[in-house]
Protein backbone atom coordinates (compact mmCIF):
# COMPACT_ATOMS: atom_id res chain seq x y z
CA UNK A 1 0.00 0.00 0.00
CA UNK A 2 1.71 3.48 -0.85
CA UNK A 3 -0.19 6.73 0.96
CA UNK A 4 -0.65 9.16 -2.73
CA UNK A 5 -2.06 11.91 -0.35
CA UNK A 6 -1.97 13.10 3.72
CA UNK A 7 -3.47 16.53 4.12
CA UNK A 8 -4.26 18.60 6.78
CA UNK A 9 -6.80 21.73 6.50
CA UNK A 10 -9.18 23.18 8.53
CA UNK A 11 -12.40 21.20 6.44
CA UNK A 12 -13.42 18.59 4.56
CA UNK A 13 -17.27 18.36 2.92
CA UNK A 14 -18.38 15.78 1.01
CA UNK A 15 -20.24 16.92 -2.28
CA UNK A 16 -22.89 16.18 -4.56
CA UNK A 17 -21.11 14.26 -7.10
CA UNK A 18 -19.22 12.35 -4.85
CA UNK A 19 -17.15 14.95 -5.24
CA UNK A 20 -14.60 16.17 -1.54
CA UNK A 21 -14.02 19.67 -1.12
CA UNK A 22 -10.84 20.41 1.15
CA UNK A 23 -11.10 23.77 2.66
CA UNK A 24 -7.91 25.70 4.28
CA UNK A 25 -5.07 23.24 2.93
CA UNK A 26 -1.92 23.61 5.71
CA UNK A 27 1.65 23.07 4.17
CA UNK A 28 4.12 22.56 7.15
CA UNK A 29 2.73 25.39 9.12
CA UNK A 30 -0.08 26.53 11.23
CA UNK A 31 0.14 30.39 12.28
CA UNK A 32 -2.50 31.89 14.27
CA UNK A 33 -3.31 35.14 13.14
CA UNK A 34 -3.56 36.25 17.08
CA UNK A 35 -2.41 36.15 19.98
CA UNK A 36 -3.55 33.27 21.89
CA UNK A 37 -3.80 31.36 25.24
CA UNK A 38 -2.30 27.96 25.42
CA UNK A 39 -3.95 25.28 25.27
CA UNK A 40 -6.34 26.66 22.07
CA UNK A 41 -9.01 23.91 20.38
CA UNK A 42 -9.18 23.58 16.69
CA UNK A 43 -11.51 22.01 14.01
CA UNK A 44 -8.89 20.30 11.52
CA UNK A 45 -9.84 17.88 9.24
CA UNK A 46 -6.91 14.74 7.57
CA UNK A 47 -7.71 13.84 4.04
CA UNK A 48 -5.85 10.68 3.38
CA UNK A 49 -5.64 8.69 -0.19
CA UNK A 50 -3.62 5.25 -0.62
CA UNK A 51 -3.09 2.71 -3.40
CA UNK A 52 -2.98 -0.96 -3.17
CA UNK A 53 -0.56 -3.09 -5.12
CA UNK A 54 -2.25 -5.44 -7.49
CA UNK A 55 -3.49 -8.50 -5.67
CA UNK A 56 -3.26 -6.51 -2.42
CA UNK A 57 -5.66 -6.76 0.19
CA UNK A 58 -7.20 -3.72 1.43
CA UNK A 59 -7.36 -2.73 5.07
CA UNK A 60 -10.61 -3.49 7.01
CA UNK A 61 -9.92 -0.87 9.59
CA UNK A 62 -7.42 2.54 10.22
CA UNK A 63 -6.39 4.83 12.99
CA UNK A 64 -5.32 8.05 13.37
CA UNK A 65 -3.15 9.24 16.15
CA UNK A 66 -2.00 12.68 16.50
CA UNK A 67 1.16 14.10 19.33
CA UNK A 68 2.37 17.58 19.98
CA UNK A 69 5.52 17.76 20.78
CA UNK A 70 5.28 13.70 21.08
CA UNK A 71 2.74 13.89 23.27
CA UNK A 72 -0.71 12.42 22.57
CA UNK A 73 -3.37 14.57 21.80
CA UNK A 74 -5.91 12.86 20.13
CA UNK A 75 -6.99 9.80 18.48
CA UNK A 76 -9.81 8.20 16.23
CA UNK A 77 -10.68 4.55 14.91
CA UNK A 78 -12.94 3.29 12.16
CA UNK A 79 -13.64 0.53 9.65
CA UNK A 80 -12.76 0.94 6.28
CA UNK A 81 -15.41 0.27 3.94
CA UNK A 82 -14.10 -0.25 0.38
CA UNK A 83 -15.95 -1.41 -2.42
CA UNK A 84 -15.03 -4.58 -3.72
CA UNK A 85 -12.13 -4.03 -5.94
CA UNK A 86 -11.33 -0.60 -5.03
CA UNK A 87 -7.22 -0.36 -5.82
CA UNK A 88 -7.67 3.37 -4.54
CA UNK A 89 -8.88 4.07 -0.95
CA UNK A 90 -10.04 7.47 1.34
CA UNK A 91 -10.13 8.21 4.44
CA UNK A 92 -11.36 11.35 5.58
CA UNK A 93 -11.26 12.73 9.71
CA UNK A 94 -12.98 15.30 11.32
CA UNK A 95 -11.19 16.44 14.40
CA UNK A 96 -13.35 18.61 16.56
CA UNK A 97 -12.59 20.43 18.18
CA UNK A 98 -8.65 18.97 18.71
CA UNK A 99 -6.93 20.61 22.22
CA UNK A 100 -3.36 21.87 21.18
CA UNK A 101 -1.92 22.26 24.61
CA UNK A 102 0.89 24.35 23.68
CA UNK A 103 3.07 25.64 20.01
CA UNK A 104 5.10 23.45 18.67
CA UNK A 105 4.88 20.25 15.91
CA UNK A 106 2.01 18.40 15.58
CA UNK A 107 2.28 14.90 13.79
CA UNK A 108 -0.78 12.84 12.82
CA UNK A 109 0.03 9.41 12.12
CA UNK A 110 -2.29 6.95 10.22
CA UNK A 111 -1.86 2.92 10.56
CA UNK A 112 -4.47 0.44 8.02
CA UNK A 113 -5.23 -2.27 9.88
CA UNK A 114 -6.26 -5.69 8.50
CA UNK A 115 -7.74 -8.12 10.90
CA UNK A 116 -7.06 -6.34 13.78
CA UNK A 117 -3.15 -6.50 12.34
CA UNK A 118 -1.20 -3.59 10.88
CA UNK A 119 -1.09 -3.90 7.06
CA UNK A 120 1.45 -1.78 5.60
CA UNK A 121 3.71 0.98 6.74
CA UNK A 122 2.15 3.54 8.91
CA UNK A 123 2.27 7.02 7.39
CA UNK A 124 2.88 11.05 8.98
CA UNK A 125 2.88 14.15 8.71
CA UNK A 126 3.93 16.74 10.83
CA UNK A 127 2.67 20.46 11.03
CA UNK A 128 3.95 23.43 13.15
CA UNK A 129 1.71 25.42 14.88
CA UNK A 130 2.39 29.02 16.55
CA UNK A 131 0.70 32.13 17.42
CA UNK A 132 1.37 35.10 14.94
CA UNK A 133 4.65 36.60 16.14
CA UNK A 134 5.90 33.57 18.35
CA UNK A 135 9.18 32.39 17.97
CA UNK A 136 9.33 29.30 15.81
CA UNK A 137 9.02 25.72 17.99
CA UNK A 138 10.31 22.60 16.64
CA UNK A 139 10.39 21.77 13.18
CA UNK A 140 7.98 20.16 10.81
CA UNK A 141 8.01 17.33 7.78
CA UNK A 142 6.35 16.16 5.11
CA UNK A 143 4.58 12.65 5.28
CA UNK A 144 7.11 9.97 6.02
Amino acid sequence: MRVIDFIVCDDIRQEVGNKISLMGIFADSIVLQQEVAWPIRMNLGVFVRAALEPEEPGPDAYSLSVTCNDRAIAEAHANAPQGAGARLLTFMVHLRPMPIPEPGVLEFRVQFLRNGEQAGEPAAYSVRVQAYGEAEVGSAQGAA
